[in-house]
């Protein structure tokens, strides 16, 4: 089957800003979603399809002054990788990569024990046509879980400033609207000199509804760049980990 191509074009809205002044790394998963969608009404995917997998590597922040970001989606059958771009004095940046799969919920391995839980209640706008929470949203689960993780109790401060440079997220068992509130679980995995690998789940010993891992990057927002950790921020961080003794690896 030859891959087929497709251009969205969605406008930037001062609600998708963060602290940062950037796109949120989550409205990233909503333009991919609905780039997606716009490849379905054009007769590229199925009607609906359903995301199994979404990959997001974050390359270049998206402002409001961009106003506008293209999504060049190539579609070969059930996989889609899009090229997210905007244009800065005349010149295409591009701001992010993602790879999505569609099919199926995918048969993840039972759940470990261990990490930072915290309750998420799935409200009946987070699910999709078939009554499960969406891709995107899961995105916006697995942030909620990071922040709990990282600074559940404290205001944060300039040193703590943090981005996301890359969101894996892998859909097992249907996860639906219930009054009953799921339990993600998240821990730092890994520990490198300016960043963390944060592994978060949500599931039990019988099935796993979510696994996603997230990189995140300390940040030097005055300078606009990464910064290795302060001996501070990797002595808190270490103790977010899941290794003996809480530590991380």
């Amino acid at each position: 089957m030859s891959v087929r191509r497709h251009l969205y074009r969605v406008r930037v809205r001062s609600n998708d800003i963060d602290l940062l002044n950037h796109v949120s790394n989550v409205v990233y998963a909503e333009y991919a979603t609905d780039a997606m969608a716009a490849a379905a009404r054009d007769g590229l995917l199925p009607a609906v399809p359903r995301v199994r997998q979404l990959a997001i590597d974050f390359l270049a922040p998206i402002r409001l002054a961009d106003r506008d970001v293209v999504v060049e989606s190539a579609v070969d059958g059930a996989s889609v990788r899009q090229s997210f771009l905007v244009h800065r004095d005349g010149a295409p940046v591009l701001a992010a990569r993602t790879e999505i799969a569609c099919g199926p919920p995918a048969a993840l391995p039972p759940s470990r024990p261990g990490g930072q839980v915290y309750e998420h209640v799935v409200r009946p706008s987070d699910t999709d046509g078939t009554g499960s929470l969406t891709a995107a949203r899961a995105f916006r689960l697995v942030q909620e879980a990071r922040n709990q993780l990282f600074e559940p109790s404290r205001e944060p401060t300039e040193a703590d400033y943090r981005v996301v440079a890359r969101t894996e997220c892998v859909l097992g068992a249907p996860m639906p609207w219930r009054d009953e509130p799921y339990l993600p679980r998240s821990w730092v995995d890994h520990l490198g000199t300016s960043s963390a690998t944060v592994v978060t789940e949500v599931g039990d010993e019988q099935r796993v509804h979510l696994r996603a891992t997230s990189v995140i990057v300390s940040w030097d927002h005055r300078g606009r760049r990464s910064r290795p950790l302060t001996p501070d921020l990797r002595d808190r961080w270490s103790r977010l980990g899941s290794g003996p003794a809480g530590t991380a690896q």
